[in-house]
């Protein structure tokens, strides 16, 4: 189906609650410690979804907790482990770099069909890139359900795209056409959203950028808009309907799920034959383990700022002199060492209560 050129709900509905869930899982995935900690403490967020039964109720009080109670300030600290878990599955999956070798021998002129498709399969495949390329596909696959892989046009490479950057369309299990867009940076007003949106469908890839809102598509314009997508206004590139006719019976982009079935969407048509994440069933955990960690570390800055234990002993003076009692901190249950007001010295302070022995001038001096 061509792009629409009329106004439409961006992104469409059935993919509302998806995104929805992949932005969660996307959360957990980046793993950024101050944006985790902004939104544990900084800025508590209450969101109506936390009261909530069903999918979204526990999607997100796996996100973001408990509802905050008026004036509770949260710090939290954060285990990647969910990214941990993604790289791990990639490394299982892609470890080894694949290298493709057709059977038979080269000729000496090197011209057979056999050495064309062996050059083309040293030049696009049996290289570091294409490695690399396999690697991000199936760390992204882990985390959000899937990934699409699709063809650089007249580049001799593969591109990675995110799940929650593509509408796809199946028939019968098979990817049939797919739409790849991408949000730029906003204009000089900043209620404009530009969006370039890319459909491949069998034979052709149509480009379309679009001047909307947040939540609606907007308006198609030119592609000299916007300085990201100028190169499609070049001549030769697209045709008058902003097409590039790849001349190949088959789509030029492809799906790869991360495992099915997707049990959270089964029942949605449009959605079900989209992969399930790695997290779907653990996001709890996480937050458990952040929340157990973020415990244990507090317990401990709340130990330092104790008072140490405090205790009289006996200490001789030297060169003879008599004994005097000092006030000594015992630090085995500290972590660090907690001078006295007054002292120069660690862990002794001066007794201010022990006439006898504070008559005769007794020094502070450091614990056994």
């Amino acid at each position: 189906m061509p792009l629409p050129d009329t106004n439409v709900v961006w992104p469409p509905k059935p993919f509302e609650e998806f995104f929805s869930l992949l932005d969660i899982y996307d959360g957990w995935y980046a793993g950024d410690v101050e944006r985790l900690a902004s939104s544990y403490r900084h800025t508590p967020i209450t969101h109506r979804g936390q009261y909530n039964g069903g999918l979204v109720g526990v999607a997100t009080r796996a996100w973001l907790g408990k509802p905050p109670a008026a004036g509770e300030s949260r710090a939290r600290l954060h285990i990647p482990l969910a990214a941990d878990i993604a790289t791990l599955s990639a490394d299982y999956l892609f470890g080894e770099a694949p290298r493709i070798v057709f059977p038979g021998t080269r000729s000496e002129d090197g011209k057979s069909d056999r050495d064309i498709i062996q050059d083309r399969a040293e030049k696009v495949i049996n290289m570091s890139r294409f490695q690399s390329t396999l690697l991000e596909a199936g760390e992204v696959a882990a985390a959000l359900g899937g990934t699409y892989l699709r063809l650089v046009w007249n580049h001799d490479r593969l591109k990675t795209v995110r799940a929650d950057a593509a509408i796809p369309t199946f028939r019968y299990g098979d990817l049939e056409e797919v739409t790849f867009w991408s949000e730029l940076s906003k204009g000089t007003d900043d209620t404009v959203v530009y969006r370039h949106l890319e459909n491949h469908r069998p034979g052709v890839i149509e480009h379309g950028l679009y001047a909307g809102s947040s939540d609606q598509l907007g308006q198609r314009v030119p592609f000299e808009d916007r300085p990201e997508t100028t190169w499609l206004a070049a001549p030769g590139v697209v045709n008058e309907q902003s097409e590039i006719v790849t001349g190949v019976e088959g789509l030029t982009a492809a799906y790869v799920p991360n495992m099915r079935p997707n049990a959270q969407f089964r029942r949605t048509p449009r959605l079900q034959m989209l992969g399930q994440s790695d997290y779907a069933q653990i996001m709890q955990l996480f937050d458990a383990v952040d929340e157990v960690w973020s415990s244990w570390m507090r317990d401990i800055r709340l130990d330092l700022r104790r008072p140490p234990r405090l205790r009289w002993e006996r200490h001789r003076r030297d060169r003879g002199r008599r004994p005097c009692d000092l006030l000594v901190a015992d630090l085995r249950r500290t972590h660090r060492p907690v001078p006295f007001p007054g002292q120069g010295r660690h862990y002794v302070a001066r007794p201010t209560s022990r006439p006898p022995d504070s008559a005769h001038g007794c020094q502070a001096a450091s614990a056994p």
